[in-house]
C-alpha cells in the first residue's frame, strides 16, 4: 500500500500539468529531429541531448492547421534510454497517422487530399465513417501515416505541408 502511495505521489507530482511547458520548435530544432530521424531510429546519444537540450522533453505535439485554425492534434512520445554509462533519447516518428473531420475543410482542400497519390500511384487518402456515421479523410493506412518532415536536398529539412500547402504543420515540445 506505500509503495503504490507513494508512487502517486511522485506520479501527480512530477506530472502537474501547471508545470508542463508548450514550445514551437524552431527551424533549426526540425532540421535536428529530421535529420536524426531519417538516418535510423532518430537517436542521441548522451552528448547530444544536452546540447539539444532535451532531457526535459516528454512528448512532442503535431498540430494540422487550415488558415491558422487548428483541425487536429496528435501527441507522438519520446524513448529514453538509461544505463550504465550509457543514456539516449529517441524519436521513433517519422510519420503519424491522423484523420481530418470532413466537417472542418473545405471541399477543395478534401479534393485535393483525396487526389494525392504516393510514388507507386495510390491514393494517399481515403473517406472513413465512424460509428456516428460522420466522415474523416483519412491516410492509407499501408503508407503508415504522414511524413512529418520534407526536404529536396537531404540537407535541409522542413516539416510537411499537405493539399498543396493549405494544411500546415506546426511541431511542439511538451517539457516538464
Amino acid at each position: 500500500m506505500r509503495k503504490i502511495l507513494f508512487f502517486l505521489v511522485l506520479f501527480f507530482s512530477a506530472f502537474s500539468y501547471g508545470q508542463l511547458k508548450q514550445t514551437k520548435l524552431t527551424d533549426e530544432e526540425v532540421n535536428v529531429l529530421a535529420t536524426k530521424t531519417s538516418q535510423g531510429f532518430g537517436e542521441f546519444n548522451y552528448n547530444e541531448i544536452k546540447k539539444y537540450k532535451l532531457e526535459n522533453i516528454l512528448a512532442y505535439i503535431v498540430e494540422f492547421q487550415y488558415e491558422g485554425k487548428t483541425i487536429a492534434t496528435t501527441l507522438v512520445d519520446v524513448s529514453y534510454t538509461i544505463g550504465a554509462g550509457y543514456s539516449s533519447f529517441s524519436l521513433p516518428f517519422r510519420r503519424v497517422n491522423i484523420c481530418f473531420r470532413t466537417a472542418d475543410l473545405p471541399n477543395e482542400v478534401q479534393f485535393a487530399l483525396l487526389k494525392e497519390t504516393t510514388s507507386f500511384g495510390e491514393n494517399s487518402w481515403k473517406i472513413e465513417k465512424n460509428e456516428a456515421q460522420q466522415e474523416f479523410l483519412c491516410p492509407n493506412t499501408a503508407l503508415g501515416g504522414i511524413g512529418l518532415f520534407y526536404t529536396e536536398d537531404s540537407k535541409k529539412y522542413t516539416l510537411n505541408s499537405l493539399a498543396g500547402g493549405k494544411i500546415k504543420m506546426v511541431l511542439y515540445k511538451l517539457e516538464k
